[in-house]
C-alpha cells in the first residue's frame, strides 16, 4: 500500500487534525486555511509552544504530551533533542496515527501510550484505553497540554493537574481565550486550574490580524510549586555528609556506590560490601532476616535497573535539616553513578518561593 493510501486509511471521519509532514503527500485536513494559519500545526509549536521551553539543555530532559494526537509534537520535541519523549492519547484514530508518524520518522525512542483520564467527551473513542496512572508517571521536567482540557470533565482535569504538581516541574498548556469566564478549557478556567500547585511564569498570544483562520489562543507556562530541581553535586555534599544522628552515612554512600557499580556490570550483588554492610547492620527497616535481607537487595537491584532504563518514579524528597537532608539516598546515589547532573526533588512550598 503507497503512502498516500494508508494516509487515507488512517484518517477519522477522513481527516487529520495536525498537518504532519510526510514526503510528498499532503494529508487530509479538516480546513485547508490551517495550514497557513499562524494558530495550528507546525506554526501552533513556533508561535506557541517552543518559545515557552524553559530551558535550552533538551539533551537532558524529559518531555510528555498529553493529548497527543498524530504525534506532530512529539516528532519536533525529538528534533529538538530532548532525551525521553513520551506521548499519550486516548482516541484510538489519532493513536493509531501517531503509532504511524513515529514510525515513518523513525522515532523508535519515542513512547507511545494509549490512554484515557477520567471521563471524555463522547466523541473521543477512548473504548480499549488503559487508565491514566499518576502513579505510574516517570518524574518529568515538562508536561504539554495543548488545546487539550476542554476533551476532559472539570473533575478530571483539576485531578490531572494536582497529580502532575508532583511529579513534573514545568507545565505549557495552549488553550483558547474567553472573556466570558470558567467555561472549560478557557484561559481564565486554566488559571483558575492552576492556581493551587503552580505559579504562572510566562504568558504568549500572537495577533489573529488577516490570519486566514484567526482563533483567540493563548499559550501559558507554569511551574510547579512542589519540585525543584538541584544541581546533584551540591545535593551530594549535603547528604553525604556525616553527623552524629547518623554515623553510618559515610559507610553506606561508600557500599552503595560500589553495589550500584556491580548491579549495572550484572555481577553478583551478593557479593557486595553493601550486602555484607545489611547483614552486620542486622537489617534495614522491617528487612530483619537474612532471608529478607537478601530479597530486599534482589529488588534492590531491580529498582537501579528500572531507573537506568526508565527513569525515577517518585521525586527525592528535600527536607534540608542535617541529620535528615532527604528522603532518597538510594536514588540519588543511582542517578549519580548514572551521570545525572541535575535532580527534581519534592521540597515544601516555602522552600520554592
Amino acid at each position: 500500500m503507497n503512502l498516500e493510501k494508508q494516509i487515507l486509511q488512517l484518517a477519522k471521519d477522513g481527516r487529520w487534525y495536525q498537518d504532519i509532514p510526510f514526503v510528498g503527500v499532503q494529508v487530509p485536513m479538516s480546513y485547508p486555511e490551517q495550514k497557513n494559519s499562524q494558530f495550528f500545526g507546525l506554526n501552533k509549536w513556533n508561535n506557541f509552544i517552543e518559545p515557552l521551553l524553559p530551558f535550552k539543555d533538551f539533551g537532558t530532559r524529559r518531555f510528555l504530551e498529553i493529548g497527543c494526537n498524530a504525534g506532530l509534537y512529539l516528532l519536533k520535541a525529538i528534533e529538538l533533542g530532548f532525551k525521553t519523549v513520551v506521548g499519550i492519547e486516548a482516541d484510538e484514530a489519532f493513536y493509531e496515527q501517531a503509532l504511524f508518524t513515529c514510525d515513518y520518522f523513525g522515532l523508535k525512542d519515542v513512547q507511545l501510550l494509549r490512554q484515557v483520564i477520567g471521563e471524555t467527551e463522547p466523541n473521543v473513542n477512548a473504548n480499549g484505553a488503559e487508565h491514566f496512572s499518576i502513579k505510574e508517571t516517570l518524574v518529568t521536567d515538562i508536561v504539554l497540554l495543548a488545546n487539550v482540557l476542554y476533551w476532559l470533565t472539570d473533575d478530571a482535569s483539576h485531578q490531572l493537574i494536582k497529580d502532575l504538581s508532583y511529579k513534573i516541574l514545568y507545565a505549557i498548556v495552549v488553550t483558547v481565550e474567553d472573556a466570558t469566564g470558567l467555561s472549560s478549557g478557557s484561559s481564565d478556567f486554566v488559571k483558575k486550574l492552576f492556581s493551587d500547585d503552580w505559579v504562572l511564569v510566562k504568558v504568549c498570544r500572537i495577533s489573529e490580524k488577516f490570519d486566514p483562520m484567526p482563533r483567540q489562543q493563548i499559550a501559558l507556562l507554569f511551574k510547579s510549586v512542589h519540585l525543584k530541581e538541584f544541581d546533584l553535586h551540591e545535593l551530594w555534599k549535603i547528604a553525604a555528609n556525616p553527623n552524629k544522628e547518623e554515623p553510618h552515612r559515610e559507610q553506606f554512600f561508600r557500599c552503595f556506590t560500589e553495589f550500584v557499580h556491580l548491579v549495572f556490570k550484572d555481577e553478583d550483588p551478593f557479593e557486595s560490601d553493601y550486602f555484607r554492610y545489611l547483614i552486620d547492620k542486622g537489617g534495614i527497616g522491617e528487612w530483619k532476616t537474612d532471608n529478607q535481607i537478601k530479597r530486599y537487595v534482589v529488588e534492590t537491584a531491580a529498582i537501579c535497573k528500572s531507573i537506568r532504563n526508565d527513569g525515577l518514579k517518585e521525586p527525592i524528597q528535600f527536607f534540608g535539616h542535617a541529620c535528615n537532608p532527604i528522603n532518597g539516598y538510594h536514588r540519588l546515589v543511582i542517578l549519580r553513578e548514572l551521570g545525572y547532573r541535575k535532580i527534581l526533588c519534592q521540597v515544601g512550598v516555602e522552600e520554592i518561593r
